[in-house]
C-alpha cells in the first residue's frame, strides 16, 4: 500500500492534474501536520462530503452498482443510458481482469467485505457537476485550484480518495460518448488500485487498448487544452497503426513519450504495445508494471509524477519480457486479431495472465 503522500499525485486522461506534493512537511513531534497527515485528513473529508451529496435526494443522482460490486456510478442520465454505460464499463474492466487478474482489493470510497469499489460520476447537468467540484474544493482546500480549473473541462480524476467524474458537455468534446468516457476513466482508477502511480503513457495506452478490446473503437482518448475533438473516434487496429508498427525498430519512442502534449503517432504505438501485451503477454506486462510501481514507491517519497528515463524503463522491460519481443510484436501486428475475435488458448507452460 502506498502512502497518502503518493496518493496525492493525481493525473487523469484529461490534461488537468491535481496538486502533487513536492516535499514532506512538518514534524509531528512539534505538533505540525505532515503532508501525509493532511492528505489523509482531506481525503476522508472529501469522501464523506461527496457521498453525502451524492446520496441526497437533492443531488439528482442515482446510484448504479455492478453485479460484483466492483464499480459504482452515480448518474443523472436516464436509466437506459446509465445501464448501457454500465455494460460498457463491465466489458472494459472485464478485459483488464482477463489480462491482469482480479485484483486482491478494490480501491474507492466505501469499504465492504470484498474491498473498496471504483467510484465514478457520469453527469449531464452542468450545475450538478459544478456543485460537485465546489463540494470537493471546500472539503479539501488543497484541491480548490484544481477543482476550479476542472469546471471548464469534461471531468477529472483524483486518487485521494479515488474518484473519477465525467461531465457530458458537447461544447468541449463534440463527439464524446459518455459510456466510452466513463469506462475509460474507470480503467485509470483500476490501474491505480493495482499499481499506484504509473506514467501517463502507460495508463493511456492500456485504457485505449481496453476500450478497443471491448467495443472495437477508441473515442477521443486525450483532451487537449483549447482543442475541440472532431472525427476523433476510429478503429485503431487499422492500417495506419499497422504501418507505424512496421517502421518500429525498438520501443524507445514509446518509453520516452510523455503523453502530454498528445502525439497521434506515439499514442497509436503505445496503443499497439498495450494491445499486444494484454492479449499475448499479460504476465510479462504485469511484471513490467509492478517494477514501475516498486521504483516509484522506493524512490519517489516526495511524490510527484514518475519521469522514468528510457534506459530505466528498458531495464524494467528486460526483467520481465523474454528476448525476441520485437519479432513477436511485429509478427502479431502484420495481421492483428479483430477486436471481437477471441485469441487462441495459451499452450501449457506459456505465460498466461497473473494469478
Amino acid at each position: 500500500m502506498i502512502s497518502a503522500t503518493l496518493l496525492l499525485a493525481m493525473t487523469s486522461w484529461l490534461p488537468q492534474q491535481g496538486p502533487a506534493p513536492l516535499a514532506l512537511g512538518g514534524d509531528t513531534t512539534k505538533g505540525v501536520e505532515t503532508v501525509d497527515e493532511r492528505v489523509a485528513r482531506e481525503s476522508t473529508a472529501i469522501a464523506a462530503a461527496v457521498l453525502e451529496f451524492a446520496q441526497s435526494k437533492d443531488s439528482g443522482l442515482k446510484l448504479y452498482v455492478s453485479e460484483d460490486g466492483r464499480s459504482q456510478i452515480y448518474s443523472d442520465f436516464s436509466k437506459s443510458e446509465s445501464k448501457k454505460a454500465f455494460r460498457r464499463i463491465d466489458a472494459m474492466l472485464g478485459k483488464v481482469n482477463m489480462a491482469l487478474g482480479i485484483p486482491a482489493g478494490l480501491e474507492g470510497l466505501e469499504e465492504g467485505e470484498e474491498g473498496r469499489p471504483l467510484l465514478g460520476f457520469m453527469i449531464h447537468n452542468g450545475a450538478i457537476y459544478h456543485q460537485l467540484c465546489d463540494i470537493i474544493a471546500e472539503a479539501g482546500p488543497s484541491q480548490a485550484a484544481f477543482m476550479q480549473k476542472s469546471k471548464s473541462t469534461t471531468g477529472f480524476t483524483i486518487f485521494a480518495p479515488e474518484i473519477t467524474t465525467y461531465w457530458h458537455d458537447l461544447s468541449i468534446q463534440q463527439e464524446a460518448r459518455a459510456d466510452h468516457s466513463i469506462g475509460h476513466n474507470l480503467v485509470h482508477l483500476d490501474l491505480h488500485s493495482r499499481y499506484g502511480i504509473l506514467p501517463l503513457w502507460v495508463r493511456e495506452s492500456i485504457a485505449t487498448a481496453v476500450e478497443d478490446m471491448a467495443v472495437g473503437e477508441v473515442y477521443a482518448p486525450w483532451h487537449l487544452d483549447g482543442f475541440v475533438f472532431t472525427d476523433s473516434h476510429a478503429k485503431w487496429r487499422a492500417k495506419p497503426t499497422i504501418k507505424r508498427v512496421e517502421r518500429m525498430v525498438n520501443l524507445n519512442s514509446i518509453f520516452s513519450y510523455k503523453a502530454n502534449p498528445y502525439r497521434d503517432d506515439l499514442a497509436h504505438l503505445g496503443f499497439a504495445f498495450a494491445t499486444y501485451c494484454l492479449i499475448e503477454e499479460p504476465e510479462s506486462l504485469h511484471g513490467f508494471l509492478t517494477a514501475m510501481q516498486q521504483e516509484y514507491e522506493e524512490n519517489y517519497d516526495r511524490g510527484g509524477r514518475p519521469d522514468f528515463s528510457v534506459e530505466m524503463t528498458q531495464g524494467f522491460f528486460d526483467q520481465h519480457f523474454e528476448t525476441g519481443f520485437m519479432d513477436r510484436f511485429h509478427k502479431w501486428w502484420k495481421k492483428p486479431l479483430k477486436w471481437n475475435k477471441k485469441p487462441k488458448k495459451k499452450k501449457k507452460g506459456s505465460k498466461a495472465r497473473p494469478k
